[in-house]
């Protein structure tokens, strides 16, 4: 008797928190599989990560959504837009909190219906970010009957974001370090997650039931805001949108395991870059090319362009690592003597060719596998871009193709008023094999970068 009264008031608890606390997510929205992807990095950007990093010291005080649907506002604005402009403008905790940007400003122009009932996407949150910006909580305040106005679109326009990207989905079956990266870059992470009735009485670590591993529920939205390994085993904090009631003080821990499970999607916002000095480097990378058995393959530089020291049979395997140093959308493309050009990087329309952290290594054609030398010989080509503003990679392609000349004259006649003066740029070899870039002259030119390969 005792142990079914004991049932019975756990459900009754749980029943009373569902209807406490609001959710809103919507799982299914074909938006998710069309957001842009982030590019793989290579496996030693993942490892070696600092044993814990926090951003909570930048978060506002977490909001309470009620019982209404509106976790995606809360999530990319409230708290992610919030804590990203935190760490740009280094606000203390007051002015992190009287500048906390709205949720209804956010998720008012993605619900489904007139009224705070109908779920929505982290998705749609993104997108009004992007094309729109943000406003402060102070000046579109929590509320469902309030309508967006085209003069308030205006004014949020200061805090559009720049872009925003997929970093792991429903199908990584470890999707720890990959999330650990982006909170070591000081970028907060949204997450969905399949939403199971212990989540609701979570405290300062949630510990879900067992059973709860082979059940779907409702969608939740949420912000990751900091990592630690040597807690519970490894775990990351998260800030939740049910007031500093729930948890401890709005905020809770899950097990690096649970999150692997329970995370359906996660993504992040990437702000336009602060740029406080105007003597600091904008554009900054290296190149390097090595055989498929990991030896260097030297390079030269002739004044315009870098060739490969010597010519190499044709069937030699090779793969090459583009890196960058600072925020840039990058490209490359790949040609030879018929000056056809294939995209190499984004390898994929649904890949987001800008690269936010302050390092990233991109491992091309990918991690574990190599380009080879085709049977004509004569002359291969790759062509790098760096840019501070997209490109249309494949306009870019098509003019060279129809240009005239060699390959450098056709890229120099294309995009000779974009690139960036000789003057302007420090190269540098290291290695015999590792094209090194800098420039301080990018805020509205871009880098290019050809290497030349002799096959025979």
């Amino acid at each position: 008797m005792k142990l079914y009264l004991l049932l019975f008031l756990v459900c009754l608890q749980l029943n009373v928190y569902s209807q406490v606390f609001g959710t809103g997510l919507s799982l299914d929205d074909p938006a998710y599989a069309d957001c842009p992807k982030a590019p793989q990095l290579i496996s030693r950007d993942l490892e070696n990560l600092p044993a814990k990093v926090s951003l909570r010291m930048y978060a506002p005080v977490p909001g309470n959504q009620g019982v209404f649907s509106t976790c995606t506002g809360w999530t990319t604005a409230y708290a992610a837009r919030t804590i990203i402009a935190a760490i740009q403008n280094n606000w203390d905790q007051e002015e992190i909190n009287n500048n906390a940007f709205s949720p209804s400003f956010i998720y008012n122009q993605i619900r489904p219906g007139s009224d705070c009932s109908g779920d929505a996407s982290i998705i749609q949150g993104m997108q009004v970010l992007k094309n729109e910006g943000a406003l402060t909580i102070n000046e579109f305040p929590y509320n469902c009957n309030l309508e967006v106005k085209e003069q308030q679109k205006k004014e949020a326009s200061e805090y559009k974001i720049k872009e925003y990207r997929t970093i792991a989905y429903r199908d990584i079956k470890n999707k720890v370090p990959i999330v650990k990266k982006s909170i070591s870059e000081y970028n907060p992470v949204l997450i969905a997650i399949n939403c199971p009735p212990s989540f609701y009485v979570a405290g300062e670590v949630w510990e879900p039931d067992t059973s709860e591993y082979n059940k779907t529920y409702v969608g939740h939205a949420l912000a990751v805001i900091g990592y630690d390994d040597n807690l519970y085993g490894g775990a990351f904090e998260i800030m939740n949108s049910w007031g500093t009631d729930w948890g401890k003080g709005g905020f809770t821990w899950i097990k690096y395991k649970d999150f692997n499970h329970f995370c359906l999607w996660a993504g992040e916002e990437i702000p336009e870059p602060v740029v406080a000095n105007t003597n600091k480097i904008q554009l900054s990378g290296a190149i390097a090319f090595r055989l498929s058995n990991e030896s260097a393959m030297e390079v030269k530089y002739n004044g315009d362009y870098f060739q490969m020291i010597k010519p190499y049979d044709s069937g030699t395997q090779f793969h090459l690592v583009l890196s960058n140093n600072e925020p840039a959308y990058v490209y490359a493309i790949g040609s030879d003597l018929t000056y056809k050009c294939k995209i190499i990087f984004p390898f994929s329309e649904k890949i987001n060719p800008y690269l936010p952290y302050q390092k990233n290594n991109i491992a091309l054609p990918g991690e574990g596998y190599s380009f080879q030398l085709d049977s004509t010989k004569g002359k291969t080509y790759f062509c790098f871009f760096y840019s501070p503003f997209k490109l249309n990679i494949d306009s870019i392609a098509t003019q060279i193709e129809r240009s005239k000349g060699s390959f450098w004259e056709r890229v120099h006649s294309t995009l000779n008023k974009k690139m960036i003066s000789s003057n302007s740029v420090k190269l540098t070899i290291k290695n015999s094999n590792e094209i090194n870039f800098f420039s301080k002259d990018s805020e509205d030119k871009m880098m290019v970068i050809l290497v030349e390969i002799s096959h025979e």
